[in-house]
């Protein structure tokens, strides 16, 4: 999942427009589909690539690899900025970094092993990464 999340920010590096409309055919889900536990929204809020991907790190390393995390969100909004110093005008700015939003409610992380103690207590680590608040499912 890492690694289609880093191939989609390279290939769209380069893109200047960035409709905000919504997606069609995608949903939030509020259930688990394919973890024991996870990590449920509890406000709406926007996360970036770097929030995420510190948050996925503290939940491998918490679990000594031994578990699957699922990664539930797509990061699929760009935000634009011009280089400082730039004057006005000659066209929009490039791509700084990419964010998903979440709405209150939606699974942002889902996560299987064998020992549960260990899923919660790498689960609750990794909610002290995150800016929004989070629980325990």
């Amino acid at each position: 999942m890492l690694n289609v999340l880093i191939k989609n920010e390279m290939v769209f590096n380069n893109r200047k427009i960035c409709r905000k409309s919504r997606l069609k055919n995608f949903k939030y889900s509020s259930k688990l589909n394919f973890g024991k536990f996870g990590l449920k929204a509890l406000e709406a809020g926007s996360l970036n690539f770097k929030q995420i991907e510190s948050a996925r790190k503290v939940l491998s390393k918490k679990t000594e690899r031994q578990s699957k995390i699922w990664v539930k969100i797509s990061f699929n909004y760009a935000l634009t900025k011009k280089s400082l110093g730039t004057r006005m005008g000659k066209g929009k700015g490039k791509i700084t970094f990419f964010f998903a939003k979440i709405k209150k409610g939606c699974i942002i992380f889902e996560i299987s092993g064998s020992n549960p103690q260990k899923l919660l207590f790498a689960l609750k680590a990794c909610q002290y990464k995150l800016p929004i608040k989070t629980l325990l499912m």
